[in-house]
């Protein structure tokens, strides 16, 4: 079934994505009364709306995912091809993305052992979940759009109550977080620019701008004593959190 539709009004912002950050986002911008659609990405099939059709040109896509199976049991996916079905319609012209938002990992910088990492930093991946994820970011901005990628260090907050014990009491390495309703508010922020025509290609660290490590907590936004002498020994990110034109 033909999934992409001339006759749809065009260029609308489709959400990808309907899990914790999905939902969240999608209220927020149900409450700012901005239209949005529903999709979810196939690695066969590309882009395919929740209901009915899409149209062939969207101004906004915002990509909030996780590898795993689909609510139609469907195979496990993975970072370096779910992609592949979106880059077909591109490549084909069926589909026309003005603009992409996707929401990444920290994970990417894992084969960073010590140092200052800011979003100019290079990723470097070791494992093959950051490498995967290094080539779906690198592949998004091979499309013709304007790519925006959010590394985000560890979620936390009332949607993913895991992550917070393990991030304060940090007894192996330093952690890095942030309140995935802060991750939220970035992502209605840069679709608002998106709709005054503002928005900037590039790349973000987000984090909550402090270090935990060994029960303490630091503030790496000010790099202090403590920080820069955890940077000799184990990496430090610091977030783009008040530079939002890093890129």
């Amino acid at each position: 079934m033909e999934t992409v539709n001339d006759r749809v009004p065009e260029k609308q912002i489709v959400l990808c994505g309907q899990g914790r950050i999905g939902r969240q986002l999608a209220a927020k911008l149900k409450a700012l009364n901005i239209q949005f659609s529903l999709a979810r990405l196939d690695q066969n099939k590309g882009l395919i709306p929740a209901i009915g059709e899409l149209p062939r040109s969207l101004k906004l896509l915002v990509i909030c995912i996780a590898p795993g199976r689909s609510q139609n049991n469907e195979p496990r996916w993975y970072w370096d091809k779910i992609l592949s079905g979106l880059n077909t319609q591109l490549s084909a012209g069926k589909l026309i993305v003005d603009n992409i938002i996707l929401v990444s990992s920290t994970r990417v910088y894992d084969g960073i052992e010590r140092g200052i990492v800011t979003a100019q930093t290079p990723a470097k991946g070791v494992t093959q979940k950051a490498k995967q994820l290094i080539a779906a970011e690198k592949q998004l901005f091979e499309f013709r759009a304007s790519v925006r990628v959010l590394r985000c260090g560890g979620l936390y907050g009332d949607a993913y109550p895991t992550y917070t014990p393990i991030m304060l009491k940090a007894a192996d390495k330093p952690r890095f977080g942030i309140d995935s309703i802060q991750v939220v508010n970035r992502l209605v922020e840069l679709t608002l620019l998106v709709l005054t025509g503002d928005f900037l290609p590039g790349i973000e660290v987000l984090t909550d701008g402090k270090v935990y490590f060994e029960g303490e907590c630091y503030d790496a936004s000010c790099h202090g004593v403590a920080v820069k002498q955890l940077s000799l020994k184990s990496k430090v990110l610091i977030s783009s959190a008040h530079n939002h034109s890093s890129s």
